[in-house]
């Protein structure tokens, strides 16, 4: 051999080093393959189902202000909590100011959905590694839970929508993970504080900022973490400081700010005919369509199997996810549901599953390698529901006229064959749409005027009133979201339904779908204009300029500064419990 050739042995050796560290590489990676097939195959079928819902527009005409520097609001102007989701809100803006604005926002929702969610599921999944001490060397992790709900196509659709169905998947799988890693830590006898782990404890404590009714989860959460650390160490207030205090501080700009305690879409939603009837069609209308009686069955029987044998520490993170969730989807149930087939109901089923989302080879494989004949026969019950799900079973949506508010109804489907003709994933997919209608309307009234004009629609209907050039163009509708995204944040759109007015926010029921329950009248609308065209909507004028109601605008509408925050913060208890007749002499009568 010449000086300075290498050595072919040192050759050989180098290669079969190569190849073991590879092979090494793939034996790390073998265990996991379903739970990335699964993975993948969610984030393939959510991004495939990209959508935008005509209520989740309703959000982004809301961020569309925020990064206008005019507050979180629907009309300039007015402080009106038209969202239901503060976190939404917060990342789909912050990651606009982070990619400078250079991504469309009806594309950025898209894309930060599909993110979050899939970040949920994978948190979720690992989580469950923590929580059950998975993951021993060359035994496949079964995705269970994962695989359940990553089958069902509404889990899906509101992976995006606009909706904050995506946050909340992140927010459940997070908090999974927390509770998993808290109870791997006590497992392995790591000294563990009930103060330390400050942005566990902010992640726990923020169901609220998620949705309300996930302070359900939040308190369940927090319950959890104080009897994961009884008889430790550290200051419980410096714990609760940390898990609470994003939610108080919320709290007390949504008083100061919105002059309300609660959301103004909890008031424009709540009350109404609706109760546990209606309520039990609309997650029959959930789980009906999917058989879901049969996948969450098998779970159900895993999971349990699994407990049996379990630590109370496992026990207690479990039940911090199944009790919240069963509550939350009682809470649905009682108040009547919804009109969006699935949408309030994906996020506790996700959280149902969370627990399960991975198992591992022993609970379907014995030590001598033989099959667990009642585990293994779930098992195969799940991946054969799941294959039928994901490809074949689904929600009717061939409504006929108006039935498309049935909840029983693909709201997605529906979406494509009744408004847009294809999946609608941009802003521009709904102009030529009825629900964009009184924009037509509007552009073809507006150039004969000096700019004062309002467009009464509802939508199926429409009336065109000449206004001061200074009240600018106005359009009071039934449907907002398309609307208020294609017409732009510079045309005032007056809630009739309630969810972005102060005013019809307060008003007695007179709707009979979920969700939609009262509307604002014409004598109203024209009220909140100044517009005294008959004796109601004169009525209507005064009552808006008298007592409580006087003080409502003025807190919502009013120039905002130290002294508004701070009165506001007063007011606000009051504000949320005033009534407003729905007659605008009863109200004159009332607050005059």
């Amino acid at each position: 051999m010449a000086a300075g050739e290498p050595d072919e042995s040192n050759r050989e050796a180098v290669s079969w080093s190569r190849l073991r560290l590879e092979w090494l590489r793939l034996e790390r990676l073998r265990p996991h393959v379903f739970a990335l097939a699964v993975l993948v195959g969610f984030a393939t079928m959510a991004w495939a189902h990209r959508w935008l819902h005509e209520d989740g527009l309703i959000n982004l005409r809301v961020i569309q202000n925020l990064l206008a520097g005019r507050g979180p609001v629907y009309n300039a102007g007015e402080r009106v909590e038209a969202f239901t989701s503060p976190a939404q809100v917060a990342i789909v803006s912050l990651a606009s100011i982070v990619t400078l604005g250079q991504v469309p926002l009806d594309a950025l929702v898209l894309l930060v959905g599909v993110a979050l969610s899939v970040s949920g599921l994978w948190l979720a999944m690992r989580g469950a590694v923590h929580l059950w001490g998975l993951g021993e060397r060359g035994r496949s992790l079964l995705p269970v839970g994962a695989l359940a709900f990553a089958a069902v196509p509404l889990s899906w659709d509101f992976a995006t929508s606009g909706h904050e169905g995506s946050v909340g998947y992140a927010w459940i799988g997070a908090a999974a993970y927390v509770l998993g890693r808290r109870v791997a830590a006590l497992r392995s006898g790591t000294e563990v504080r009930i103060d330390r782990g400050r942005w566990e404890l902010v992640v726990l404590g923020s169901g609220a900022l998620v949705r309300p009714e996930y302070a359900l989860f939040t308190v369940s959460f927090v319950v959890a973490w104080a009897v994961l650390h009884r008889g430790a160490a550290g200051a419980r207030w410096s714990a609760a400081a940390w898990a609470f205090g994003p939610t108080v501080a919320y709290q007390v700009f949504r008083m100061g700010y919105f002059a309300l305690v609660v959301p103004n879409t909890a008031l424009a939603k709540l009350g109404g005919p609706f109760g546990a009837s209606e309520g039990w069609y609309y997650l029959r209308a959930f789980v009906g369509p999917f058989w879901l009686w049969v996948g969450l069955g098998a779970v159900a029987v895993l999971l349990g199997r699994r407990l049996a044998s379990a630590s109370s520490d496992q026990r207690v993170a479990v039940a911090a996810l199944v009790v919240p969730a069963l509550l939350t989807i009682g809470y649905l149930v009682s108040i009547g549901g919804d009109y969006v087939n699935g949408r309030l109901l994906v996020v506790p089923f996700f959280a149902l599953l969370a627990p399960v989302s991975l198992l591992d080879g022993s609970d379907f494989v014995d030590r001598s390698g033989g099959l667990r004949w009642v585990p293994a026969g779930l098992g195969a019950v799940l991946v054969l529901w799941a294959t039928l799900t994901a490809t074949s079973l689904r929600p009717p949506w061939d409504a006929k006229g108006n039935d498309f508010l049935d909840v029983r109804y693909d709201a997605r489907e529906l979406a494509i064959q009744r408004w847009v003709g294809e999946p609608p994933t941009t802003i521009e997919d709904y102009r030529d749409t009825f629900l964009a209608g009184p924009i037509k309307t509007l552009a073809t009234q507006l150039p004969s005027t000096d700019g004062g004009i309002l467009v009464l629609d509802d939508p199926y209907y429409g009336q065109v009133v000449l206004l001061p050039a200074e009240d600018g163009p106005v359009i009071a509708s039934t449907t907002i979201g398309a609307l208020g995204t294609v017409g732009g944040i510079d045309v005032r759109i007056i809630d009739r339904l309630a969810l972005a007015d102060p005013i019809a926010s307060h008003l007695p029921v007179t709707g009979t779908t979920a969700g939609h329950l009262r509307k604002l009248s014409n004598a109203w609308v024209y009220g909140r204009l100044g517009i005294e065209a008959d004796p109601a909507s004169a009525a209507a004028v005064r009552a808006l300029s008298c007592g409580d109601l006087q003080r409502l605008l003025d807190d919502t509408t009013g120039p905002m500064g130290p002294g508004r925050f701070l009165s506001n913060i007063l007011h606000a208890p009051g504000n949320t419990t005033i009534s407003i007749p729905a007659d605008t002499e009863e109200a004159v009568d009332a607050f005059c």
